[in-house]
């Protein structure tokens, strides 16, 4: 499954939370597994990410920058009225 269709599953499984609470939901998690040494803990998943570990952490960065870059636009235009 590409990354883009995982997340797009993901955002619909939580179709329920807003989009913000989504965005901000999401980076939280997305910054922990970042924190993780390892994120994969069988040897199958740990092969195929070492495989193409370039690539899942430009698409793991890509959506982890994409909701923090729209999470700041949004706060910039409604500060008085978001989660601070």
């Amino acid at each position: 499954m590409e990354y883009q269709a995982y997340s797009q599953a993901i955002r619909q499984e939580y179709a329920w939370v807003s989009e913000l609470e989504y965005i901000i939901g999401r980076k939280q998690v997305l910054e922990r597994f970042w924190q993780r040494e390892k994120i994969y803990f069988t040897p199958l998943r740990l092969l195929i990410a070492v495989k193409s570990w370039a690539t899942a952490v430009k698409r793991f960065n890509d959506e982890l920058f994409m909701e923090f870059d729209f999470y700041s636009f949004v706060w910039i235009i409604t500060k008085d009225t978001i989660y601070t």
